[in-house]
């Protein structure tokens, strides 16, 4: 994995429903997502395309086979286009060969047999004019209104062989207050060519990716363009927390979306408690792209109506290079919790609060509850030992063909992992990916062991 490797969220499911926590309420409305943006793919037709990749196949096939996954996917409400440059005039020589550059597929909404028969037609022939293509490509973005994300990502095998530099034109887009980011693979390339590239993607604020195979120019090119297209989603049913503990809103377990007020002021919810047993309640939060602050605070907690604290949890994260990772923390009451309060044991409902430190955005709310467990002596004993006993099954597949997936930015848009399929994808500096994986539920085989009705 390129670009630092600094976490991987993964969400085990059942069914593969989208959970991290207790009760989630699979009828939730869907509250309105970022904006997916627009994207323009910049490739490389120029002549050096028909060189062989490593591994055996030319550049040019194994840039169709890659642009042949990116358009799979691809998220359906994004706005996509292809300009190709070095597409028609073979030699620097010949008359137009510095202005050799088309869009074959406007930008616009998803169109996945345009954009499947522009990468059928994709072939190598001419030169190189990068930045009268990086110029042609801000112009097939249009405008966009202040806060819609724009990407161009560019696809090259090779060094710039004509004015203008490449590099200044992504230097002046930048300045220009679009909106714009510039994501670039680089297609087995290295010295001069190499150092292009790099300026491009670093002075227009987006990444730089080495493909020196097949399978990585798939993995990166899929990386860079769903990437950037895909919304923060957060599922649930939209309320608003009280703003003290008199005036704390009732809720029946299940998966909420809220609003954090300005910073250190936490929400209050009030939920009922079994007698003798347990209340859950679990928060997660990514401030949006366009927030400034480096540090994400969030601290969960459960209380008697009184305010008397039973339990609670802190986490935080920090940005880095400007991505903007996930926060979640969650905890429970029951009878097995020690109590910091003995008052917490007896009261028939406790108070969930949520306090987020990161300007006002929204976050997801998860409550569950769950009756007096009356057999825990049916469960299985603790296993002790210094090696877990599920690590004897686990098998890591040997080298093969991977699929490349771009992982989601939460869990209500995670892409499902498919079992015995070798998957590859890229992480940033301090960037979270999470995935669904299958799993299997089972019941104990006492069914009135341990009986709840939790979910997580």
């Amino acid at each position: 994995m390129r670009g630092g490797v600094t976490s991987i969220a993964v969400a085990l499911i059942c069914g593969l429903m989208p959970a991290l926590g207790p009760h989630v309420s699979a009828a939730a409305s869907l509250p309105e997502p970022d904006d997916p943006g627009r994207l323009a793919l910049v490739l490389d037709s120029s002549g050096s395309m028909k060189e062989p990749a490593p591994g055996g196949q030319s550049k040019i096939d194994a840039a169709r086979a890659a642009l042949g996954q990116v358009v799979d996917q691809l998220p359906d409400d994004a706005e996509v286009g292809v300009r190709v440059f070095g597409a028609k005039v073979f030699s620097r020589e010949d008359v137009g060969a510095c202005k050799d550059t088309q869009n074959v597929v406007p930008v616009g909404p998803l169109d996945r047999e345009a954009l499947k028969q522009a990468v059928a037609d994709y072939r190598p022939y001419g030169e190189t004019p990068i930045g009268r293509a990086l110029q042609g490509a801000a112009k097939d973005l249009g405008t966009a209104p202040p806060g819609e994300p724009r990407t161009i990502v560019l696809l090259s095998d090779g060094e710039p062989t004509c004015k203008p530099d490449p590099c200044k034109v992504a230097e002046e887009l930048a300045v220009q207050g679009i909106d714009l980011t510039i994501n670039v693979v680089g297609l087995d390339v290295s010295g001069a060519a190499r150092n292009a590239l790099r300026c491009i993607a670093r002075v227009g604020g987006g990444s730089y990716y080495d493909a020196q195979s097949a399978d990585e120019l798939a993995t990166s090119l899929v990386k860079v363009s769903v990437r950037d297209l895909r919304g923060f989603v957060l599922n649930g049913d939209r309320v608003e927390g009280g703003k003290s503990l008199g005036t704390a809103l009732p809720l029946e377990p299940g998966t909420y979306v809220d609003t954090s007020p300005r910073q250190g002021k936490p929400r209050y919810y009030l939920v009922d408690k079994p007698p003798g047993g347990g209340v859950s309640v679990f928060a997660l939060v990514r401030p949006p792209r366009s927030e400034k602050a480096w540090h994400t605070a969030l601290t969960v907690q459960l209380m008697t109506p009184e305010g008397d604290r039973c339990t609670y949890a802190f986490e935080q994260s920090f940005q880095v290079v400007g991505a903007t990772p996930i926060t979640s923390a969650g905890v429970e009451f029951s009878q097995f919790t020690p109590a910091m309060n003995d008052e917490c044991r007896d009261v028939e409902q406790l108070v969930a609060t949520v306090e987020v430190d990161a300007g006002v955005t929204d976050y997801r709310l998860q409550l569950g509850s769950h009756p007096a467990i009356v057999n825990a002596d049916a469960l299985p004993k603790a296993v002790s030992g210094d090696k877990e006993p599920w690590l004897a099954n686990v098998r890591i597949p040997r080298r093969g063909p991977t699929t490349p997936v771009a992982g989601g930015v939460s869990p209500d848009d995670s892409p499902a992992l498919s079992p015995g399929t070798t998957y590859t994808d890229t992480l940033l500096a301090s960037e979270q990916l999470v995935y669904k994986i299958p799993v299997e539920c089972r019941r104990s085989r006492d069914r009135n062991a341990a009986e709840s009705r939790t979910d997580g």
